[in-house]
């Protein structure tokens, strides 16, 4: 093996994120969901006058774009021609404290948030999932990022969410828990040690894990900052920036 051939370099922006299979019967699934909750026309259509297209981006959740076919749409109608739908898979990092309802403060933060005109407009929430405005848009890549007036744009907006009273738990679910159960899984079941050395984990040789986790949750108490809503996953994917609505997060 010629040990000076480069191993190609994956782009991860071309890749397509997808959770789940599609069901054979989505397309009824979502006309049935756009039938009760946006009236209108959408009770008086088939499935064959409808498209639907699943959407790539969803780690979690399942997304798909719905919509009329173009001989149907009226831009006199108030209901919507097009949406996205978003059905919920199970979560891969849940909240610690959520008494059986894994969905619930994300639905409360949801509504707030497409009140607020910060997040994607909401027009039907169910068991499962929702019913979303659909957008045309970019993601904030490298290119948004060095729009000095996008940028400026963003900061107010995360400000404003960050500002956001809202009715949920105010006790501070730390993710030093989901950290330090993750830790003692992997402790449990490896030879951390022994691994770090095989794949030549230079950092995780040079320090203690444990160790360092005990720190940052000793001085976060420490610090005693007041519990704060925050966005936690605040990354370019998440971020569109829109033909006609400005930023939605």
């Amino acid at each position: 093996m010629d040990n000076n051939i480069e191993e190609p370099i994956v782009d991860f922006m071309k890749v397509e994120w997808q959770r789940g299979r599609t069901p054979s019967d989505i397309k009824d699934i979502c006309l049935q969901l756009c039938s009760d909750y946006l009236g209108g026309v959408w009770p008086q259509v088939s499935i064959d006058d409808i498209q639907v297209k699943r959407l790539s981006g969803g780690l979690t959740n399942q997304l798909y774009y719905c919509a009329l076919n173009e001989d149907l749409r009226n831009s006199d109608t108030t209901e919507p021609q097009e949406v996205v739908l978003r059905l919920y898979e199970a979560k891969h990092f849940n909240n610690m404290d959520n008494e059986g309802n894994e969905r619930l403060s994300d639905t409360i933060i949801s509504v707030l948030v497409s009140e607020y005109n910060l997040g994607p407009k909401i027009y039907g929430l169910f068991e499962s999932g929702q019913i979303l405005k659909y957008y045309k848009h970019k993601p904030f890549r490298s290119d948004e990022q060095n729009d000095a007036k996008l940028v400026d744009e963003l900061g107010k907006r995360l400000a404003q969410i960050h500002a956001m009273d809202v009715p949920i738990k105010k006790k501070c679910i730390s993710l030093l828990d989901t950290f330090g159960s993750f830790y003692k899984e992997a402790n449990n079941s490896y030879d951390l040690q022994t691994l770090y050395e095989e794949c030549n984990c230079q950092s995780l040789m040079t320090y203690d894990l444990k160790g360092e986790l005990e720190w940052l949750q000793k001085t976060i108490k420490d610090i005693d900052s007041p519990v704060m809503f925050t966005h936690v996953d605040f990354r370019g994917n998440n971020i569109m920036v829109t033909e006609s609505d400005g930023l939605v997060i």
